[in-house]
């Protein structure tokens, strides 16, 4: 190189590391070459310069301290670290047009970006403070915190149109939702409050709870099409649904309450009964359960009166019974097949109709015909009779008249206590009336208690004798009935008001049921606890009501005499009046019953001698007719109708003859 002033060299526009420097050695008394990596490196002070600093690399080698204004070191632990000293930022990062990036508050760990923040993960690992007016934070028991403050917010996400999507009011903590919330599920976990315009709630007793609050519905349910499907008025207990409510089927329902099974084919409900629809493809019915001994009902009301009508299933009494006007029953079937009208149990002495199941029709009527027959259109039979069911006689009308055929009249009677046969007579012997009354042996029953007569057990009774008597234990007969109260409510309805039809709200009295919450426990007797609290269960509070009280009976064998019937003896004097014609005895009857005296009507008597049809007939006074020609007279007995015959088994000779006894 020739020796020239480094003023004269030539200036270096571009460096590099190999480039040399001319330096004296000072312990060598000598001029040396050194590199400018090598210079750089073997500085053993600060450089301090005041301009920039340009070079592929800075690499700091040691730590910096709190006092350093403006420093940039390294250690093996903390990496690149960077040090300052300001009155308002320690460090403060800026970009190309001189505007703040990256700021540390002087004295604080707080790190203050201006812009945004683009980054794929910003993990927070610490606890925001109440005071953070906008923080994330991050703690293991919370996970992410997002904490702020604001005059209306205090959290506030929004979309890529500056839009509010989630708010979180200022000192509350309700999340506000500004759009449609879309979630797999969303689990309320706490109850609502009956101040909510809309919420959702949830409690362990009462599950999900939707409270709102609305100038006409404080919650309605509605389809894709806007309608409303279900609504409760504003302040109601009350659920209304304007369409049809369908049970059992995504088929469109009749009706307002559609219960459906399976299709019944193609048939719909009619209008005037569609209130309530149930459809199956086979049998299709409703269960009413109550407990045994109660009362299961469907009631029909009206304005003035809720109960009007109704039809009950009494579990006690084991009928089905007809009401009206409230607790009056009409009619009744009991579980013995025996439908009553009227009255409700089988009682020959009570007025009403009683069909048993055997076939017995009863009819009871005071003061006044108990059945009446009206033959329309034209004469004939009123009542036909049959045996076997082979008719044998009928009630016939023709015009005025009333005609009866293969007739006899005749009823009860009883031997004459001083003249009575050694044994029953043939079947046909003509008898006559004596001056003694008949008595009957009846069971009468008493309260035992009070002497209260009850009523009349069995009439004519065989197998007991006078004096006879027996007590029988009627138990108390209660019903359990849930108590209830007293109360109101409101009710709308459509009344014309000035030519209008009108919805109007009235107030209607109504009974309400009461219930009180018992105490639940375990299948091991241990309380069964929710929420921290022992879980209670509603139940029903009943009283017992008696329908009739224990009563003890006293059946006593009783004679009785009404002095409407005469004992018979057989006839005993010629060309006498005769009583009628013995007709059978009942066998082994302690009241010696003779079931068949005729009176009138067409019968076969005991005869002497012949006669011919037409003749009249007399008492023989040995227990037969003997023929009197064509004469009558007030002891004639009877007409006859054939000539005797001898066709019965025992071969005595009878006559078929007209009665005219008495």
């Amino acid at each position: 190189m020739a020796n020239v002033k480094i003023s004269d060299l030539s200036a270096l526009s571009t460096q590099a590391a190999a480039d040399l420097l001319a330096i004296v050695d000072d312990s060598a008394s000598a001029t040396k070459k050194i590199t400018l990596t090598n210079f750089f490196d073997g500085v053993p002070v600060a450089i301090t310069t005041t301009s920039d600093i340009s070079g592929g690399t800075v690499n700091a080698t040691s730590d910096t301290a709190a006092s350093d204004n403006a420093a940039m070191g390294y250690t093996a632990a903390e990496g690149l670290i960077l040090t300052g000293q300001g009155s308002t930022s320690d460090i403060t990062i800026k970009n190309d047009a001189d505007a703040s990036v990256i700021t540390i508050a002087t004295g604080t760990t707080n790190v203050d970006i201006v812009g945004d923040v683009t980054a794929s993960t910003v993990n927070a690992d610490g606890d925001t403070a109440a005071s953070d007016n906008a923080a994330m934070g991050y703690t293991a028991a919370e996970g992410l915190i997002l904490t702020g403050q604001g005059s209306t917010s205090d959290v506030t996400v929004k979309n890529d149109a500056d839009a509010a999507v989630i708010t979180i009011a200022t000192g509350t903590t309700n999340v506000d939702v500004v759009g449609d919330l879309t979630a797999a599920t969303l689990n309320a976990d706490g109850d609502t409050a009956a101040s909510d315009n809309a919420a959702i709630g949830y409690t362990a007793a009462e599950g999900i709870i939707v409270t709102g609050q609305g100038s006409t519905n404080d919650v309605t349910i509605k389809n894709d099409a806007d309608a409303d499907v279900i609504e409760i008025p504003t302040g109601t207990t009350r659920v209304e649904m304007p369409g049809t409510l369908v049970v059992g089927s995504n088929l469109d329902g009749d009706g307002q309450l559609h219960v459906h099974s399976a299709t019944a084919g193609s048939v719909t409900a009619s209008s005037t009964g569609d209130e309530l629809v149930l459809e199956n493809s086979a049998g299709c019915g409703i269960s009413i359960l109550t407990p045994t001994d109660q009362e299961g009902g469907i009631f029909f009301g009206d304005p003035d009166d809720n109960d009007v009508m109704s039809i009950r299933g009494d579990h006690a009494d084991n009928l089905i019974g007809f009401y009206a006007n409230g607790t009056s029953i009409m009619a009744a079937l009991n579980n013995a097949g025996h439908f009553f009208v009227g009255k409700a149990s089988s009682a020959l002495a009570t007025a009403g109709h009683e069909l048993q199941a055997a076939g017995t029709a009863m009819h009871t009527r005071a003061g006044s015909e108990p059945l009446q027959l009206n033959r329309l259109t034209n004469d004939g039979k009123l009542i036909s009779f049959h045996q076997a069911t082979s008719e044998e006689g009928d009630i016939s009308v023709s015009g005025t008249t009333v005609s009866l055929t293969a007739f006899v009249g005749a009823h009860p009677s009883q031997w004459s206590l001083t003249d009575a046969p050694e044994e029953n007579p043939k079947i046909g012997t003509i008898v006559k009336s004596t001056d003694e009354y008949c008595e009957w042996l009846v069971e009468r029953i008493y309260n035992n208690d009070t002497g209260e007569f009850i009523g009349v057990g069995e009439k004519r009774v065989d197998d007991k004798d006078l004096g006879d008597e027996w007590f029988v234990d009627i138990e108390a007969k209660t019903k359990k009935k849930q108590r209830t109260v007293d109360s109101t409510k409101e009710k709308v309805i459509v009344e014309e008001i000035d030519g209008k039809l009108c919805e109007k709200v009235v107030e209607v009295a109504i009974k309400v049921d009461v219930f009180e919450d018992v105490l639940l426990f375990n299948e091991d007797g241990s309380p069964k606890m929710v929420d921290g609290e022992q879980a209670t269960y509603s139940q029903p509070v009943w009283d017992t009501e008696v329908v009739s009280p224990a009563v003890r009976e006293k059946h006593v064998i009783e004679k009785y005499n009404n002095k409407r019937l005469l004992r018979i003896k057989v006839s005993d004097t010629k060309d006498e009046m005769s009583y009628g014609i013995y007709a059978g005895q009942q066998a082994d009857s302690g009241n010696q019953i003779v079931w068949g005296v005729g009176l009138s009507g067409e019968y076969g008597a005991l005869i002497t001698g012949d006669c011919s049809k037409g003749d009249w007939l007399s008492s023989n006074g040995d227990g037969t007719l003997y023929s009197t020609g064509d004469t009558k007279d007030t002891n004639s007995v009877a007409q006859a109708l054939a000539a005797p015959h001898t066709n019965d088994p025992d071969g005595v000779p009878r006559v078929l003859c007209i009665l005219h006894c008495g």
